[in-house]
This record gives C-alpha cells, structure tokens and sequence, in this order.
C-alpha cells in the first residue's frame, strides 16, 4: 500500500510539472524530438532519474526558450535538495546561474554561483570550481568590476593549465582578452585573443573560434579599422551559422552593425541592428546595447521620435539588469534627443542623470541584490518547514494507509492536494497584498516628489530655457570643465572651432588636450588658480583642434560654486583670433613694404625723370639750333654730336629698364660662345678711352702674362655689357686719379675661374651701403641734391648678369677711398682662334636696283628713317600706312621681294598683316619692325609668321645686314 501512494504522489507531482510547462510544449514537440521523449518519460521515472531527466530539459531548452529552461533547472534543484544530493545541487545553481547570466540579470547570477561555490568547496571539486570561477569572471566583467573578473579568470586558468585543459585554457585565454578590451589595452586583449584562437582551432572548437573571432573585430574597430572589423565579424557569423550559435550570431550582427555605422552607411548598419535584435529576442536576450545603438543611428539621421522610442526601451532594459556600463550612455543619447526636439526640461534631467551616475546607482542596485537573496533565504526556510510538516503529513499518511483501503486514500490525497493549492493561493495573495501595499507607498512617495519637482521646474523653466539658447547660439566657444579638468559640456560653436563632428567626442575630453605642448603648463596651472578662487585674466593660447591643426584663441572663464562656495565647475570662454592676428602681422608687412615701396617709387621716378629729361632737352635744344641757317659746319658738326650722344644715352637708358624687366620676368637668353678674353677687354678699354679723353683720369689695363691665347665660353654681349656698366660707374664716381681695368685666373673650389675686376680711386662706398647698390632703383644717394646721375640699374642688371653666366660679383671700398668690383665666371683654356676682322660699313656695297621692298610704316619719321637708311642701294620701295594696305599690295604686286613690318598699326596690326600676307604667299620674307623690344615680343612675331625680328630704334648696318641675308 505505501507503495501505491508514493507512485501516486510522483504521477501528482508529474502532472503538475507538466501543466506548467504545458504552455510551451506545443513549441517543442515539433522542433525536438528529445524534448517529447524526455517529456514523456518524466512522469514514469524514478526519484534517481529524474534530476537527470529534468537537467537535460533545461540544457535543450537553452538553445530556444531561456524561461523554459530556467523552470526545469529550477525543478531539477528542487529535486536534488529534496534528496540532499551536493554535486546535484551544485550543478543545478551553476546551470541556473548560467541561465540569469544569458537573461542579463547579474545580482540573480551571483547569488547562484555563490552558492556552487561553496557546495563545490564543501566536496571538494576542484574541477567545478574552475567553471564556476570562469563563468564568475565573466559576470563581474560584465558588471564592470574588472579586478574581481581577473581574479576569477586567473583561479581558473590556473587549474586549467595544471590538468592540461586546452579547451578550457582557450575559454580562459579568451575571457581574460575581453577584460583587456574593455579596459581599452588593445595590445594585451589582441595577445590574449590570439592564444586563445590557437588553441582553438586545433581542437576544431567553432563556438569557440566564433567568439574569438568577434573579439578581435571589436578590436579592430576600436582602433577604428573598421573594413578590417567587418572581415572578422563575417568570419565569425559564417562559423556561428554552421553550427546554429543564435547568441554568437545576433552578437555578430550588432558589431557588423556598428562598423557600417562608424562607416556612414547608416542604411545597411540599421539592417544588421534590427537583425541583432530580432536574434537576441529569439532566445528571450534582452538587448539594451543594441536598442541604444539604434536610436544612435536614428539621432545621426535626425528621426529623434524613432531614436526616442529605442532609447526609452534600452533604458528600461539597463535599469533592470543592472547595465551600469551602457546606462551612461543611453542617459546621453536622450539628452542629446530631447535638446534637438525642443524638449528642455527632460534634456536638462537626462543630461543630470548622465552626470550622476556612479556607484551609488550601483550600491542600490547591490542593495536590491541583498533584499532580493535575503527574501530568498527566508522563502527557502518556510519551504523547509513546509516539507517537513509535508514528511509528517506522509508519516501520518503512511500510517493511516495501513489501516484504510484505498478509496480512503485517494480522499485524503485530494484533499491534501486542495490544501497545498489552498496554501499556495493564500500566499501568493499575501505576497500580492505586501507588494501592493509597498507600492502604494513607493506611488505616494514618487507623487509628493513630482510635486517638488514640478515647483522648483516651473520657477527654473524660464531662466533655464534662456541660459540654454544663449549658451548654443554663442558665436564664442563656451565649454563646462570639472574639477579634474574633464569637459562636461560644450555648445555648437566649440564643435565648429575645435572641428569635433560630434557632441560626445568633445565631452568628457580632457581639457589639457585642447592646448598645444608649449602653453599647456601655463593654462593647467591658471586652471588651478581659478579654482583657487583666484582671479582669471583673458589670456592668449596656442589652441589644437581634433585634426591635430594649431591655431591661437583668447580664453577667459570664471569658477561657478554652490551655496556653500564649493566649485562646481569652470566655465571656460574661448575666441579664435588666429584670422585677426594673421590679419594685423600681414597688414603690418603691407604697411612696411607699401611705405618702402613708395619711397622707392617717388626716388626712383623723381630719378628718371631727370635721368630722360637730361638728354632729351640736349636732343631738342641742339636739334633747334641745328635750323639756324648762318650756324657754322664746325658748330653744326659740335651739336650734331651732343644729339647723337644724348641719343644714345636716353637709348642706354631704355636699354637697361627693359633689360630689367627680362631679367625679372627670366627672358634672358644666354648665348655661350668662345670668347677672346684680352681682345675683348682690350675693345672695351679702347672704347671708354677715347670717351675720357677730357677728364683727368688716368686709364688703365691689366692682363696677365701670356694671355693672349685664352678664350672661354661665356657670352661676349652681355660680359661686354657687365664691364661697360661698370667701368662706366667708376668713371662717373671718380674725378681724378685712375680708373684700372684687367683680370686674373683663379682656382675656386677646384675650378678654375675668370676673375675680373675694375678698380678706382673715386668717392667710394659706405659700408653700410655696399650691399644696398646692387638693388634694382637703389643708389647710396637717392637725394635731390646728388652730385651723380644714373637711374640705379646698372649694377642690379650687372648682379643678375653676373649669376647668369654662372658667377658672382662684390665689391671692396672705403668712403672716400675708392672702389674695387670683383666678378668671376667659370674658364676652362682654349687654343686662341683666328678671328676675322669685321668689314667696315659701306653703303657702296649692296646694290639692289632690280629688287622691290614694301614697308609698312604709318608714323612718317620712321618711314623717312628706313627709307633714307636704304635708299642709296638703288632698291625699288613702296609704302603702306596701315596693315589692310600691306595685305591689299602684296596682293595686287607680284614684284615685291620683301616686307618691312610695323606691328603697332591702325585698322590692323602687323601679326595679323603678316598671317595674311602668308597665306596669300608663304614664301615671301617679312621682317617685323617695331618698338615693342621684350622677349616675348620676338617670339609673337615669330608665331605670326615673320622671319625675322628687328626692335626699335633702327641701326642702318643693322637693317641692311638683315636685308642682304633675304635678298641676296
């Protein structure tokens, strides 16, 4: 008979199991097959079987249904302390505890494995000790309580390494690597990952490798390698798909998530977000990170009443399970949220509560752990003294069973089940009352302090609302730095200044970091004494923005305090005036340069004023005396001279400004030729002798022995051109005494080199001034009342001559103690050359009787000049005054054998005259003439189709040279 009765009970207790669980049954009847049978023979097992039974219901269940599982763990508890089995129960508390930790709920979690633990200590299984320690970690990891989680993990690799477990190492290797991840060691987590991806794979652990896999993309991500990030990830998702890891796979789907966001693509990270989601609610995950992502992703794209809503739900999320780590950040989000919606109040409690967060949060919710096991314990002592009244009620029943039949006992059976559900009923509604009536209390009390609330918010509303627009549209940057100089706050304007894309990388940055090396000392020590309560002057800093880029600012601030004159926080002001010191340093400059320029300007014009007007009123003057008809042929012949050599030196003059100009402008072409070095000095020599004959200085010449033979390559015109400038100057500066010309060979740098000089024994050169003379417009005497003329040009065009050929020029003197020019170019030795001596000019020798010549000239004087200078070879001319007329003759005359072209000309000019002259013939020759006398003026002549180039003023044997070569 006892017998029965215990059979009966187990059939009782089975179908009570099995109505509880009932609801989710349908849902696994047709997935798993184990489930059913495992279900089926549930009832029918014996007291031995069944804690198996019930554990291997849970762990099937724990791939689909976490609530189902934790019921038939907590079931399989029950039955292994109803049998006071201690590896049982341990087993059953570390199942369970694993079960709290996939659901989120840490503080249930520890509580459980607490008490594995102490069961695993008390029989001493090192071998559970070591899981539990691991999966310990683990929790405090996730708590972020890091010391605690290494601690553990540590316990347990130890043991691990000491039985040769690879599988476990790997698990430890990778736990350990992800503490190193959270404190933001990339280098030890990515050491740590990679031990663990080792062992790994060589046990063909793909769970395993799954989770290692993700790791290292988080890491990749972090150091924002993000395309390097999702290569990992995908890595990781293919692996957890071939072996259906639903958490490592929504896991996946969260970071592939994020990758695409921190990569723009806020689209595709959405989709894998939502996907995430779906996943961790697939098996009963709450997913707080990946909602607060959500509404990140919904902030960036402006859709504030989406990200709203993914927010809220995150939060609730957090709260619940403890998530101190992501709940900041959610506290952020909805800040930034109801800010950008208009909504300033709750932006203001968020944004306090973002602030606020520490361990206090933490210790209630620790507290709220210790009620929750201290209410455990005392459920645990009222289910203790319930069996035992249940083992006399079946002591009593055992006996009473011996003296009834069985219709009896099935009575008192029922009856004894109505009792339990009786008691059962009355303590739930107890335990409902208690709750209710704590609720009503926490309502009261959550009422009186909205009410609070409301009246100390509707007198801040205002001023609040006020402070906040002037704060976000400052022009100026205005940041809120703590105590221990960390950014609490900034507006728009410093995101703009400081180039920070976004609100939450300018938060929280340090504010030494703002400052550039050298002034961050000074700013970190005026920060102190703000908070010193002394004094902060606006001071001026070299600023770095986010791009590492300088610029300089003004900062000024205050310290604001509380009641009590405790700081609470610095409020830092900061003025970019990078573009108004740029502004005033370059105006500065332009100050300087336009007034040196202008006095340069006025000495230079006021010069060349005179330096024209010079020879031009010899020109006119002696050229009206001329028209006096009793002036004598020696008279006649004296100031025909002054206008000749007034002419050439206004020429001279023209000479050496456009001479400036292409050396400005680097038009100067240098023609290397072998160059007779004595026959040239001595041509020089001769020629600025025969102009000295009335003053009363002596000039002289100095070449080395036995140079008559050396020649180098140089060009003849412009070493000509430096001498002449020269020894021009030293004649011009030297009243009596001599002036001496020559050269030496010196070896420089072993090269060898030509070293000219000209020395004189003339008024000399203040020292300060020796290095003034070779600038372009610049005398030692720029005064109206100088004894010498000159425009200021010849020794600047001698300087840049000079390095043109490839040497170098200075210049030794002593005021009132004359001067010695030095200039070298480089000499290589030649054999001497047999020059032939140049051909007199004749104008006997060209007769041109039989050829024609068109000259297209519209000024009369310049057509009178050519004519008279060609005139006597007997060549035919004919005229055009413009360049219409030149295209018409050429076009009507076949006869004529060359052009003369003026370029400047009405109705058309002569590039255009010339193109169409040369498509009517292309062979005929045309020789530009014209005033226009730059470099790029030969090549416009050339590129219009003329053969050659002659500049203005006309030199007769010049012209008739350049003729012969075309008609002879």
């Amino acid at each position: 008979m006892i017998k029965q009765v215990r059979i009966w009970l187990l059939l009782l207790f089975c179908a009570f199991n099995y109505v509880g669980i009932g609801s989710s049954l349908p849902e696994f009847i047709y997935k798993r097959q184990k489930i059913d049978s495992l279900l089926k023979i549930l009832p029918l097992s014996t007291s031995d079987e069944r804690f198996n039974i019930l554990m291997g219901l849970s762990k099937q269940y724990l791939s689909f249904s976490l609530d189902s599982s934790k019921e038939y763990a907590l079931l399989a508890l029950d039955q292994a302390e109803m049998h006071q089995d201690s590896p049982d129960m341990a087993t059953a508390y570390k199942a369970i505890g694993s079960i709290y930790y996939y659901l989120g709920h840490y503080s249930e979690v520890i509580v459980y494995y607490d008490s594995s633990l102490a069961i695993y200590r008390q029989v001493g299984d090192s071998s559970g000790l070591s899981k539990v320690w691991n999966n310990m970690g683990l929790v405090f990891q996730k708590m972020g309580e890091y010391e605690k989680s290494i601690e553990y993990h540590l316990k347990s690799l130890d043991f691990k390494i000491n039985i040769a477990d690879s599988a476990g190492m790997a698990s430890s290797y990778n736990n350990i690597g992800s503490i190193y991840y959270d404190l933001e060691d990339y280098s030890k987590s990515f050491e740590y990952f990679r031990k663990a991806l080792e062992i790994a794979q060589r046990l063909d652990n793909k769970q395993t490798v799954a989770s290692i896999m993700n790791n290292l993309g988080l890491i990749s991500q972090e150091e924002g390698k993000y395309n390097e990030s999702l290569d990992y990830f995908n890595q990781s998702l293919k692996v957890g798909e071939e072996i259906n890891y639903t958490k490592g796979i929504a896991d996946n789907f969260h970071n592939i998530g994020k990758s695409y966001f921190e990569l723009g693509n806020f689209k595709t990270g959405l989709e894998y977000y939502f996907k995430a989601l779906e996943n961790y609610k697939s098996i009963g995950l709450e997913a707080s990170t990946t909602l607060n992502n959500i509404g990140q992703v919904y902030i960036d794209l402006d859709y504030y009443s989406q990200a709203k809503k993914y927010l809220l739900e995150a939060l609730e999320t957090a709260k619940e399970n403890s998530q101190f780590k992501i709940l900041r950040e959610i506290y952020q989000n909805l800040s930034v949220v109801y800010e950008r919606t208009g909504d300033y109040k709750n932006a203001h409690e968020y944004y306090i509560l973002f602030n606020s967060v520490d361990d206090s949060l933490r210790n209630q919710m620790y507290s709220s752990r210790l009620e929750d096991i201290h209410n455990k314990y005392e459920l645990e002592k009222h289910q203790e003294q319930f069996k035992m009244m249940e083992a006399q009620n079946k002591l009593k029943l055992d006996h009473e069973v011996r003296r009834r039949n069985l219709i009896m006992y099935s009575t008192l059976s029922i009856i004894l089940a109505i009792l339990i559900f009786v008691f059962i009923l009355i303590r739930l509604l107890r335990q409902k009352a208690r709750a209710n009536f704590l609720l009503k209390d926490q309502n009261e009390e959550i009422l009186k302090s909205d009410n609070i609330i409301k009246k100390i918010n509707k007198a801040l509303k205002e001023n609040e609302e006020m402070l906040r627009s002037i704060f976000d549209v400052s022009p100026y940057s205005i940041l809120v730095i703590n105590e221990e100089r960390k950014i609490t706050d900034c507006n728009h304007t410093s995101l703009k200044m400081f180039e920070t894309g976004k609100k939450r990388k300018m938060i929280m940055k340090q504010y030494d970091d703002l400052f550039a090396p050298s002034n961050a000392e000074q700013a970190v020590e005026n920060f102190r004494k703000a908070f010193e309560n002394n004094p902060v002057e606006s001071m001026r800093y070299e600023m770095l923005k986010e791009n590492g880029k300088s610029f300089h600012a003004d900062l000024s601030g205050r310290v604001l305090r509380d009641v009590n004159g405790k700081p609470i926080a610095f409020i830092a002001i900061v003025t970019d005036i990078t573009d108004r010191i740029s502004f005033i340093r370059n105006l500065q400059q332009a100050k300087t340069v336009a007034e040196s320029s202008d006095k340069l300007k006025t000495a230079f014009l006021a010069n060349m004023s005179h330096e024209i007007r010079t020879p031009m009123n010899a020109i006119i003057g002696f050229s009206n005396l001329l028209a006096d008809p009793s002036l004598s042929q020696n008279k006649r012949e004296e100031y025909l001279s002054h206008i000749i050599q007034s002419s050439n030196l206004l020429l001279n003059l023209i000479d050496d400004i456009i001479d400036i100009s292409k050396i400005e402008a680097g038009q100067i072409n240098i023609s290397n030729q072998d160059v007779q070095i004595n026959t040239l000095v001595r041509d020089i020599y001769r020629t600025f002798r025969n102009v000295n004959k009335n003053k009363n200085i002596n000039l002289n010449i100095n070449l080395p022995q036995l140079s008559d033979n050396y020649v180098c390559k140089s060009d003849p015109v412009r070493l000509r051109q430096i001498l002449s400038n020269l020894i021009g100057n030293a004649l011009k500066f030297t009243e009596k005494g001599y002036v001496e010309i020559g050269y030496t060979i010196k070896d420089i740098d072993d090269e060898s080199h030509v070293e000219f000089f000209v020395k004189d024994s003339g008024i000399g050169i203040p020292v300060d001034k020796q290095d003034l003379i070779f600038e372009r417009f610049r005398q030692v005497d720029d005064s109206r009342t100088r004894r010498f003329g000159g425009t200021g040009l010849g020794l600047s065009i001698s300087k840049r001559l000079v390095e043109l050929l490839g040497g170098s020029i200075r210049v030794v003197s002593q005021e009132g103690a004359g001067s010695e020019f030095y200039f070298t170019i480089p000499f290589k030795r030649e054999d001497l050359i047999e020059q032939e001596e140049a051909e007199p000019f004749s104008l006997t020798k060209y007769n041109w009787k039989n050829k024609t010549i068109l000259i297209a000239e519209d000024e009369n004087s310049n057509f009178e000049l050519i004519k008279a200078s060609i005139q006597k070879t007997g060549i035919k001319i004919i005229r055009a005054i413009n360049g219409e007329d030149a295209v018409e003759v050429v076009g009507k005359n076949n006869s004529i054998d060359l052009v003369l072209m003026d370029i400047r000309m009405p109705k058309m000019n002569g590039y255009d005259a010339t193109r169409s002259i040369k498509a009517i013939k292309p062979g005929l020759p045309v020789i530009s003439i014209t005033a226009y006398a730059m470099s790029e003026d030969e090549v416009k002549s050339l590129e219009a189709g003329c053969d050659r180039y002659i500049s203005k003023p006309i030199r007769p044997t010049q012209l008739l040279a350049v003729i012969e070569g075309f008609l002879d």
